[in-house]
This record gives structure tokens, C-alpha cells and sequence, in this order.
């Protein structure tokens, strides 16, 4: 097995997505209306959009259709279609780009969030911890579920590692993880953080 990005047997790697509420909020999403299915034969595609007048979109596509999470509630088409429209709400989705219009209001123009798809894209296909580093630059997955993998892609390799004798402590939120094979302990806190590089505070 590959140990190239660790130098010790026990580790401590602090969360720094937006806290474990977004992570809570977002599997609630997930298993309401995207259930886990072994049969995709593809990753979900997932991008945000700020739409400036509307807000927030987040479109997620798989074998089974396309959904938009809006301030409206959710919203679902056959992957085979584009445009969604009720009445009300109309969303046009083309690949990278979409466009929202609200009653008798014309087209709007949206633009992608590239930061924060990354992060949605993650979530919204099983990633339940992640978290990234610079110089050099490196980033870290925790899959739970039928995967349950931890996969480690620093800027020339990428391993995956099985992980096994998961320990969740909801009372000091933690969660203790072993690598198969290894004596290697994974433990992940959940903490306030500062990404410096990019100003952002997490709670």
C-alpha cells in the first residue's frame, strides 16, 4: 500500500467545509429526493449557480433526471429535457450554463460558482468529508456508504484507501477510522478554521 502523503502512523486532520450543518442538511437532501443508486453509470454532475436577482440554483444530473434546488423548493425534469417550466418558475439548463425567469419577468442570465460546485459536486456523490490543502497542494475525501473510502489527490498522485473500525462521537463530534491493512489511524475533528488563502471563516 501506498504511504506517500503521510508521515505518521496517527494523524489529525481538522474539517474546514461550512461546518457539520451544511453536512447534515445536504445527506437530508440527498436521501429525500436523490436516492443512492449502485446503478449510475457515472458520477452525478453538479454546478452551482448565482443567479443575481433569484439566487441560489444547484443543479444535480444523473441516469434518473435533473433536479434544481431552489429558494422555491425543488424542482425535477427528465435528463433528456432542458427547460422546466410551472407557471412561475421557469429554469432553462444547457451543461455550463443556465437561465432562471420568475412570472412575467425576462430571462436572467446566471453564472457559475466554480468554488462552491466543487465542494456541491462532492456532497451530492457520497462525500461525506473533505478537505483541502496548499504548497503543496492536496486534497482529502471520506466516502461513507457502500464505498467507504478515503482517497488522498495531491498534485502528482491520487491513492484510495479502505477504511474500517469507524468510531462516530456525536458529543465531541469526532470520527476515528482505520485504514484496512494498516495500523494507520485517521481522526477528524470538527472545529472553527480559516482558509487564509481565500479569507473564508468556518464555523
Amino acid at each position: 500500500m501506498k504511504n506517500n502523503f503521510f508521515s505518521h502512523n496517527y494523524i489529525k486532520i481538522f474539517m474546514i467545509f461550512a461546518g457539520l450543518l451544511i453536512a447534515i442538511s445536504l445527506s437530508f437532501i440527498i436521501s429525500s429526493y436523490i436516492k443512492e443508486d449502485e446503478n449510475l453509470t457515472s458520477e452525478r454532475e453538479v454546478n452551482v449557480f448565482n443567479c443575481n436577482h433569484y439566487g441560489k440554483v444547484v443543479v444535480v444530473v444523473d441516469n434518473n433526471g435533473k433536479w434544481f434546488f431552489t429558494k422555491d423548493g425543488t424542482k425535477r425534469i427528465e435528463v433528456d429535457e432542458n427547460l422546466y417550466s410551472d407557471g412561475k418558475l421557469a429554469i432553462n439548463y444547457n451543461k455550463e450554463t443556465l437561465k432562471v425567469a420568475v412570472g412575467r419577468r425576462a430571462w436572467e442570465n446566471c453564472s457559475k460558482n466554480y468554488r462552491e460546485t466543487v465542494w456541491d459536486k462532492a456532497k451530492f456523490n457520497g462525500v461525506a468529508f473533505r478537505a483541502t490543502g496548499n504548497e503543496p497542494g492536496w486534497v482529502l475525501e471520506y466516502t461513507k456508504g457502500s464505498k467507504n473510502n478515503l482517497k488522498i489527490k495531491t498534485m502528482t498522485t491520487e491513492d484510495i484507501y479502505t477504511v474500517v473500525d469507524i468510531v462516530n462521537d456525536q458529543e465531541k463530534l469526532t470520527s476515528t477510522m482505520k485504514i484496512r491493512g494498516s495500523d494507520m489511524i485517521i481522526k477528524l475533528f470538527a472545529g472553527k478554521c480559516q482558509d487564509t488563502m481565500a479569507d473564508d471563516t468556518y464555523p
